[in-house]
């Protein structure tokens, strides 16, 4: 498997078979062995780090429920965890929770540093999760990374409806992840919005200024479409490189039968809740009178949970 893990190219290892049905996203129990040769040494000034890029595939609510009712516990959900090669067939795990790849090709960072002893280059990666590693390197990083943060201000954000999107499928062997095409909603998708009340389309920047509870509520087939000004970020230095990161405070719900409460937009979460669903059934922000304006003047479009898709091909023609 060397080929599939050594370059990004969508090549991924496999070797494995998922079990699917209501187990979708669980595979047979299964490592990935790892001669990663002449290791980098770790010293005070230097991390060894291994980089792992690939895709997951995500479990529904249905595969935890299924997992917590069955009584082999190959069928419940196991961390991504490492092991060193002892020799003579022993192997020492050394770490419990690796991380995995949030969702389709991204990168797990697993730090290294001091687990392997002088000479130990074998390692695995062991799961019960479907995984599909495409590119595998290991690095050192000086522990004395410098980085400077800049903030590019919002200045404006949109709710607005774009449709869902179609979606190349997944290869049968499962060497390949559904793919979405921005630039190609749907004329008839499967899915609509989530029955209850939802935050009228038009300008929400007013909402999406603090981390506070007045929330933008959207579902299938919304988007909120932002802009930020970085016209006055500093060029960075000789040598350096620019990264961006993009900030989130909220909340997401699913709409799968399993998963609590129902897949309506009530309740809607607070900061100060105690958990979701609430402890109790009357738990509410303690600025009220806050909410309740809030949900006057910005929760006024409301859904029964049917699509409508000419809601949807309306606000497309007015934008």
């Amino acid at each position: 498997m060397l080929a599939a893990v050594t370059r990004e190219d969508r090549t991924y290892a496999m070797g494995f078979d998922e079990i699917g049905g209501q187990f979708l996203g669980l595979a047979e129990p299964h490592a990935l062995v790892l001669d990663l040769g002449k290791v980098p040494s770790a010293d005070e000034e230097h991390r060894v780090l291994l980089l792992c890029q690939g895709f997951l595939r995500w479990a529904e609510p249905a595969t935890s429920t299924a997992g917590m009712q069955a009584r082999d516990p190959a069928l419940r959900p196991w961390p991504l965890a490492v092991e060193v090669d002892l020799g003579n067939g022993r192997w020492r795990r050394v770490i419990e929770d690796a991380g995995y790849p949030s969702g389709r090709q991204k990168t797990v960072v697993i730090d290294l540093t001091g687990k392997l002893s002088a000479g130990q280059s074998h390692i695995r990666l062991v799961s019960n999760r479907a995984i599909y590693w495409d590119h595998i390197a290991i690095s050192t990083q000086a522990t004395d990374t410098r980085f400077t943060l800049h903030e590019a201000p919002l200045i404006r954000a949109d709710c607005a409806a774009h449709g869902i999107n179609e979606y190349t499928y997944p290869e049968p062997d499962g060497s390949s992840y559904e793919d979405h095409i921005y630039e190609q909603p749907m004329e008839n998708p499967p899915w609509g919005h989530a029955p209850g009340l939802h935050t009228a389309y038009g300008e929400v920047t007013e909402l999406c200024k603090a981390a506070d509870d007045r929330l933008v509520v959207i579902s299938g087939g919304d988007e909120v479409r932002l802009s930020f000004d970085a016209a006055n970020l500093p060029p960075p230095p000789d040598g350096w490189r620019r990264d961006w990161i993009l900030r989130f405070v909220g909340y997401c719900k699913g709409a799968d039968l399993n998963a609590m409460p129902s897949p309506a937009t009530w309740p809607y979460p607070f900061l100060e809740m105690s958990r979701y669903p609430f402890e109790r059934p009357d738990e509410r922000p303690s600025d009220r009178a806050s909410r309740a304006r809030w949900i006057e003047s910005w929760q006024t479009r409301e859904s029964t949970g049917v699509r409508d898709l000419s809601v949807v091909a309306a606000s497309r023609s007015s934008q």
